[in-house]
């Protein structure tokens, strides 16, 4: 990967996607208090609360006094035909912090807010991603949920199969937090059934899947080889191409391949008599021909997956909150879940090697592409640490580093 010294004052991606203790910093103010959801939250507000004679009429409303509306001016509106309750207040506690929040500010808001009403599970979210102990934060992570299930609970017995909680707005904090509590269990405590249990509550509460659990509930499967619940839910979305689920499928397909076939990798290093990766992908039977297949179209969707893969400094890449699909983050995020999966037994690592572009400037002009890669490559010109694939098998490196 070619690299680039970082320019002073560039990058704007280089925050933590986790703000876990840092309270100088302006957090990754969390989804719900974004202006866009909360506005589309005042609009359902007014809509819901006022009485309309017939679709057309609110419709007719709809364009005519709210489509231009400023969020404040939708929050007015809404406040005159129904005065605020509890809930509200707290939420807007949090929904109202300004630019340059920090973090120590954001806890210190969702906790007045939780003292107001118990039922902002805004608050809840807030303090359970800013909190750095892992027992602590999944305690906080519960007790949301506690409450998000009691206030829902009538949505959740009458879920839509096609929108789910996610369709009614104030309950999308209920699933982030379920989906932090996945999270929790698999990425900070290890806890994989765990972490299946919460990622497919997930699913039933909102079974198109705005969040992308798929892709985390994905890996819990495959680390512990459930490899047939693997294929039941890749199935069920066919048409994902999410770097996480076309990267999936031709790892599943890979280990499939290998189980059916009985592989057996190489006694001595392949480079020994095959001339490439190709050379020796080509050696083997037809069995394999879907998972090569596989790979060359996960390559298609996200080729810096293969780029990223054997980077130094993968692992202490600072991956923003935000970032754009199927781009340089989303892989350097994919990987760092699914690197070591890849590499343990080999042959995947092997097909894909082959798989990286040979032309990767002409993937480098999407929309945010070009200055992710450069933020990336940045970052890793700086790392000066031992490789993580070392630091895997336990190798210790005998030279520092330049």
């Amino acid at each position: 990967m070619a690299k680039r010294k970082k320019k002073p004052g560039s990058g704007g991606f280089g925050k933590n996607k986790s703000v876990r203790g840092n309270t100088t910093e302006e957090p990754e103010i969390i989804d719900r208090t974004r202006t866009a959801e909360t506005s589309l939250k005042h609009i359902d507000r007014i809509l819901s609360l006022k009485d309309f004679g017939s679709e057309e009429e609110m419709q007719a409303y709809f364009e005519n006094e709210i489509l231009t509306r400023q969020p404040e001016e939708l929050v007015r509106i809404a406040d005159e035909i129904d005065p605020p309750d509890e809930l509200e207040r707290a939420n807007r506690i949090i929904e109202d912090l300004p630019d340059g929040t920090t973090t120590e500010e954001l806890i210190d808001a969702a906790r007045k807010a939780i003292r107001l009403s118990p039922d902002c599970l805004t608050g809840w979210l807030a303090l359970a991603v800013n909190e750095p102990d892992d027992d602590k934060a999944l305690e906080l992570t519960d007790a949301g949920i506690g409450f998000g299930r009691e206030f829902f609970a009538e949505k959740i017995d009458s879920i839509d199969d096609e929108l789910g909680l996610w369709g009614h707005i104030p309950a999308r904090d209920l699933l982030r937090l379920m989906f932090n509590k996945g999270k929790l269990h698999e990425e900070r405590r290890g806890e994989f059934d765990e972490a299946e249990a919460a990622y497919r509550k997930c699913l039933t509460w909102n079974p198109r899947d705005n969040q992308g659990v798929r892709g985390h509930l994905l890996c819990a499967l495959m680390v512990r080889r459930r490899l047939d619940e693997a294929q039941d839910l890749i199935d069920l979305y066919p048409g994902d191409n999410s770097t996480a689920m076309a990267w999936g499928r031709a790892l599943l397909a890979i280990v499939r391949a290998m189980d059916g076939t009985g592989y057996e990798p190489p006694e001595s290093d392949i480079s020994d008599e095959y001339s490439s990766p190709r050379d020796y992908l080509n050696s083997l039977g037809p069995e394999f021909d879907d998972a090569k297949q596989l790979v060359r179209e996960a390559a298609r969707r996200n080729p810096f997956v293969p780029l990223l893969i054997m980077e130094a400094g993968l692992f202490e890449l600072e991956i923003p909150g935000m970032f754009v699909a199927n781009g340089p983050f989303d892989a350097a995020d994919y990987l760092r879940k699914w690197a070591i999966v890849w590499q343990i037994s080999g042959l995947p690592m092997v097909m894909m090697s082959d798989a990286v572009p040979k032309n990767m400037k002409a993937r480098l002009n999407g929309p945010g592409i070009q200055e992710e890669f450069m933020d990336i490559a940045a970052q890793l010109d700086e790392h000066d640490g031992q490789p993580w694939w070392e630091i895997l098998h336990g190798h210790v490196e005998d030279e520092t580093n330049p």
